[in-house]
C-alpha cells in the first residue's frame, strides 16, 4: 500500500477514467450535464470496483444537486498532477482513496483536526482554490458500529490490521471510541510499530474543541498501544482477550477464503469489522456471521463514511437510506 516517489508527471498519462467507469457513475441517475454541473472526482488506484460513485450520485440525484461524482484512476506518480487538477479544473472536492490517503495529506492547504490526527486524508473540498483535507472514514467507522452492531467499546481492547491510511484512521476511531488497549498487526512489524508510535503523538497534541464537521471530545484515558506481527496473529489473538477486529488491509478484495481464519475458532465473539467491500460480502465477514460473530461490513463504513463527505461538499444532511439503497445489492 506503499506509494512509489513522484516522477515528472505529464497531465493525462494516467489521471484518467475509462468510458466504462463514466457509464458506471452516471447510469444511476438521469445525469443531464450543462454548464454548470459541478464535478467531485474519486482518485486512487484501482478505482473500477468502488461503489462511491454508484452511492454519491444517487444521493446527489435524490436532493436535486446539480453535480456529478466521477472515479478517476490515478497512478501514485500522477497524484501531485492529479491534486493539481482539482484546482485547475474547479472540482467541487474529491475523495482520496488507496494507496493515496497518506501522500495526499501533504498536498492539501489545511487538514482538519481529525486529518492531522491520522495523517491521512479521504475528503478533500475546494473552496475558491484552496483545498482542505479532511478524514470521514473514523468516523464512519464509529457511526457503522454504533449503528449496526450497537456495541460500546469503552475500556475494550481492539486488534487493527494494516498500517496504512484506512489503518491510522481506524485506530483512530479506537481511540475515539475510548478503548483502553489497541494491538496493531502488519506483516512489517516496523511499519506497525510507527503507526502506534505516531498515533502516540498525535493524541498528545489533541485539542478538545471542535470543529464545524467533526464531534471531538478531549481523550480521558489514553489507550495502551501495542505494535505486533500479522504472521504471529494467531498466538496474539489467543495471548490478547480483545473484543474487537478491524481488517484495514486490502486482504479480501480478490481472495476467495477468509484471510483470518484464526480469528473464527475463539471461544468469544468479538465484533468482526471488516472495511474491504465486496459485492457478496467479503469471506471474513461471510464466515464470521455464519458462526455467530457480530458484524460490520465494509459497505456499511462506506455508507456512513460518504454521509460525511457529502455534508462537507454540500453544506446538506446526507440522505443516508438512499445511499444505503444505492450500494445494498445484499446485506451490508
Amino acid at each position: 500500500m506503499l506509494d512509489s516517489n513522484e516522477k515528472n508527471p505529464r497531465l493525462g498519462q494516467d489521471i484518467c477514467c475509462t468510458t466504462e467507469e463514466v457509464r458506471q457513475s452516471l447510469d444511476v441517475r438521469s445525469c443531464k450535464v450543462s454548464g454548470s454541473t459541478k464535478i467531485i472526482g474519486l482518485l486512487g488506484h484501482p478505482v473500477s470496483h468502488s461503489l462511491s460513485p454508484r452511492m454519491q450520485n444517487a444521493a446527489f440525484d435524490h436532493c436535486g444537486f446539480d453535480i456529478c461524482y466521477i472515479p478517476f484512476d490515478v497512478h501514485p506518480s500522477e497524484l501531485g498532477t492529479a491534486m493539481a487538477a482539482i484546482r485547475a479544473l474547479g472540482l467541487l472536492g474529491a475523495n482520496i482513496t488507496v494507496p493515496h490517503k497518506i501522500r495526499a495529506a501533504e498536498m492539501v492547504d489545511h487538514l482538519s483536526p481529525e486529518a492531522q490526527a491520522c495523517n491521512a486524508i479521504n475528503t478533500v473540498t475546494n473552496v475558491e482554490g484552496c483545498l482542505t483535507g479532511y478524514n470521514t472514514d473514523v468516523q464512519g467507522i464509529l457511526d457503522a458500529i454504533n449503528h449496526d452492531a450497537g456495541i460500546s467499546l469503552k475500556n475494550k481492547t481492539a486488534i487493527v490490521a494494516g498500517a496504512g491510511g484506512a489503518a491510522r484512521a481506524a485506530v483512530h476511531a479506537m481511540v475515539k471510541a475510548g478503548c483502553s488497549k489497541i494491538i496493531v498487526v502488519n506483516r512489517t512489524f516496523s511499519k506497525a510499530s510507527d503507526l502506534c508510535r505516531a498515533a502516540k503523538q498525535s493524541m498528545s497534541k489533541l485539542a478538545p474543541e471542535k470543529s464545524a464537521h467533526e464531534e471531538r471530545e478531549p481523550i480521558q484515558n489514553v489507550p495502551e498501544l501495542i505494535p505486533g506481527n500479522l504472521l504471529e496473529l494467531e498466538s496474539i489473538v489467543n495471548f490478547f482477550n480483545f473484543d474487537v477486529f478491524i481488517n484495514a488491509t486490502s486482504l479480501g478484495l480478490v481472495e476467495e477464503t477468509n484471510p483470518f481464519p484464526q480469528l473464527m475458532n475463539l471461544r468469544g465473539k468479538p465484533l468482526i469489522c471488516d472495511l474491504v467491500y465486496t459485492p457478496k460480502g467479503t469471506p471474513l465477514i461471510q464466515e464470521a456471521s455464519s458462526r455467530g460473530f457480530p458484524t460490520v461490513g465494509g459497505r456499511s463504513i462506506l455508507v456512513w463514511q460518504g454521509a460525511k463527505s457529502f455534508e462537507l461538499w454540500t453544506g446538506h444532511e446526507a440522505p443516508i437510506e438512499h445511499m444505503k439503497r444505492a450500494v445494498s445489492f445484499d446485506p451490508l
